[in-house]
């Protein structure tokens, strides 16, 4: 966690132009990398509040709680092996490892210098050329927009394919149809798309 201090930063400011001002020293006297972390917080006008207390197991056991990823996995899986086969499931499982660990070690990279809870669009405003970072930081904000909207349609699905899949368990009968299933997807968006919302209201409401 950071807090605001005195020292602003300039939007029209790239990384770059702000570190030309004198912060590269401070960059430079710093020792091991947490250090480092807190100069570059310092350069953006933040200074830590709390201790980084986690270690490499912990913050992989907090990615994983978070994202979910076997049950985003579950809910494709039955394609994969009827389009694709085994072979499939296995090194294509493989392959999206290797490239989302790529993608994992640059931004955590990123976030650790710059700890926003904006996100990609966030560092892409601040790491990219003045000329051009207010339409590369649009499109960015787009795609995480659209990507966030894709795995939580994923989600739901697999939301709906299990219930439907525990009512066959326990009635043998019950052959769930499309339409079926489609209802049950729709019926967990409302349930999740409202209840929470009322609860949150009413978090914040005070009385006269």
């Amino acid at each position: 966690m950071t807090a605001r201090s005195n020292t602003s930063w300039p939007a029209d400011k790239s990384i770059a132009d702000h570190l030309g001002d004198g912060s590269e020293t401070a960059l430079e006297t710093v020792g091991d990398s947490y250090d480092l972390d807190n100069a570059n917080l310092r350069a953006q006008g933040h200074e830590a509040a709390l201790q980084r207390s986690f270690s490499p197991l912990a913050a992989l056991g907090l990615g994983f709680s978070i994202t979910n990823s076997w049950n985003g996995y579950l809910s494709n899986f039955g394609q994969n092996l009827i389009y694709g086969g085994p072979q499939v499931v296995v090194f294509g499982l493989l392959v999206a490892t290797a490239v989302q660990w790529t993608i994992t070690l640059g931004l955590s990279e990123v976030a650790s210098a710059f700890p926003s809870a904006g996100g990609q669009y966030h560092f892409t405003f601040i790491l990219a050329p003045t000329k051009h970072k207010r339409f590369a930081a649009f499109v960015v904000g787009w795609m995480t927009l659209l990507g966030w909207w894709v795995i939580t349609c994923s989600g739901v699905s697999l939301c709906a394919v299990s219930v439907a899949g525990l009512i066959g368990f326990w009635h043998d009968s019950f052959e769930a149809a499309r339409w079926q299933i489609y209802l049950i997807y729709v019926a967990s968006i409302f349930l999740t798309g409202t209840f929470p919302k009322k609860k949150s209201e009413s978090a914040f409401t005070t009385s006269d």
